[in-house]
């Protein structure tokens, strides 16, 4: 009985262990990546919500862009927080760079797409506004069961290259309403990094 439900919860993607192992860090990565890319097409019809700190354009061009879902509510929050290159702890202090935003438009308005049913906002936490925040979460607001939310277990762009644990939580509806709690006291100019449309 363990391991048929052990199973089934693989395939859902409830709970999924990635460990690369001898220099599998690109193969896991895609794979974490797709893993991700899975539960928005299942659960991501009404919307799919990213909350990082260390979150950039080309985490959100991996993932939320490859929703199927024409118009869902697709939102992404950021700290700005740049990705520590010597694999030390983040630090909740951390600062962003002036020209981050600015970095972040170039590489959305690179992209090749006729935007077509995309409707997508990403905003960064800058200054006072709102509070520090640690935890990388996927967010679906709103499904026939109710909030769903999954815990990451690293930041997205770490995903699948260090030994770390994407699972279900409990209760969706609570990651929900925090993020929504952040999302709108972040809702000033500065804090909006790019939209569509």
């Amino acid at each position: 009985m363990y391991r048929e439900e052990t199973t089934r919860v693989r395939a859902d993607r409830r709970f999924v262990q990635y460990l690369p192992l001898n220099g599998q860090r690109q193969e896991m990565h895609e794979k974490a990546v797709d893993d991700l890319r899975f539960l928005i097409r299942r659960h991501g019809e009404e919307g799919a919500w990213l909350w990082d700190p260390y979150l950039g354009a080309m985490d959100v061009i991996k993932t939320l862009f490859h929703s199927p879902h024409h118009g869902a509510d697709l939102r992404a929050l950021s700290a700005g927080c740049p990705a520590p290159s010597d694999g030390s702890a983040w630090d909740d202090q951390c600062s962003i760079s002036p020209d981050w935003p600015e970095q972040q438009q170039a590489i959305f308005d690179g992209v090749q797409s006729n935007w077509y049913g995309l409707r997508l906002e990403f905003r960064v936490r800058i200054g006072k506004a709102g509070w520090p925040f640690h935890d990388r979460f996927l967010i679906f607001p709103a499904t026939d069961r109710g909030a769903q939310a999954w815990s990451l277990g690293t930041s997205l762009n770490g995903l699948g290259k260090q030994h770390h644990i994407l699972q279900k939580v409990d209760d969706g509806q609570r990651i929900r309403d925090a993020f929504e709690e952040l999302w709108h006291q972040l809702d000033q100019p500065e804090h909006l990094v790019w939209r569509k449309p």
